[in-house]
Parts: structure tokens; sequence; C-alpha cells
């Protein structure tokens, strides 16, 4: 709500959940639902999508009226072992460069292309995401593992493992 209120901002910023925590809304009052909880300090919650965030703004957006961040939050399960619960932070605009990998972004003062930064904030993302005990990636939406039929170029995906589940 802040980045779309604030006028000076050429790009909205749209969060959703999936399927799985509208169900558990949904389900509230049924006595019997637990509520996945992770391990997180809202603060460095609140620095990691602001970094993610700026990074789109600074070094994807093209100054279009029409670009758009979309913050996804999913609840996890797969066979992975660990449920999981998955931000996954996507933008529209520029693509990443060709062969900038995950490595590439969480490399302290790493930086790349025609806006390059100072290779601090996806390594200080990339560190959030490791005191929380999570993982990310990043996807070039534009290839062969992004989603067919969309507008969006760049997603980075953020698990983080679910520490317990509390029953309300």
């Amino acid at each position: 709500d802040e980045y779309n209120e604030n006028n000076s901002k050429n790009f909205t910023v749209l969060f959703e959940f999936d399927d799985t925590f509208t169900d558990l809304i949904d389900a509230k009052h049924s006595g019997d639902i637990f509520i996945p909880k992770i391990l997180a300090h809202k603060n460095l919650l609140k620095d990691m999508l602001d970094n993610l965030i700026e990074n789109a703004n600074k070094h994807a957006f093209m100054n279009s009226s029409h670009e758009r961040i979309e913050i996804c939050l999913l609840a996890r399960n797969e066979n992975i072992g660990i449920p999981q619960i998955t931000i996954l932070v996507s933008n529209t605009g520029k693509p990443i460069p060709n062969n900038f990998t995950i490595d590439d972004f969480s490399r302290k003062g790493n930086s790349v292309g025609e806006n390059a930064g100072d290779g601090f904030g996806g390594w200080y993302i990339s560190e959030i995401t490791k005191y929380f005990g999570g993982e990310i990636d990043l996807i070039d939406e534009t290839g062969s593992e992004g989603i067919p039929g969309t507008d969006l170029v760049t997603s980075f995906e953020i698990n983080l493992p679910v520490v317990y589940e509390e029953k309300l």
C-alpha cells in the first residue's frame, strides 16, 4: 500500500495469497485449523521485500507507467519433507541479463548491467533469507522455466521453512 500510494513511483505493487491461505481464512472458525509459522523478524522481512522492490524499480523498470511488481504468498507442502512458505516477488520490465545467476545476485560487491548498483542489495537479501533458514532462487520468466502467457519477466522465489503450526 505504501508503494501504491506514493505518487512518485511509476509502478504498482500487487499482493496476493494462494488458495491455501484463503482456505485457512475461510476455515478459521472450524476450531480444527493449523496456521503455519515461520522464523522471521518483521523488520528484516520488510528490508528484504523493500530491497527486492527497489531493485526492480532501479534495474528493470524503464519509466513506463504500466510497470508492476507482484508478491504472492504460497503455502507449500510438496513432497520435499519440510513444509515451506514461499514468497514470490515478480516484476515486469527488462529481463535479467543473460547468464545472470542467483550466485551472481547474492555475491557482495557484484554488479552487472546498464543500471548496475553497488552489489549490496542482492547480497543483503540473500543473507536475510539464509538467516531465516530459507533459500532464494532467481527465475527468468521469459525462459523455459517461466510462466507461459505472462508479461512478468523476473521472479525471486524465497522459500522459508515452516517452524511449527499453531492450532486456532
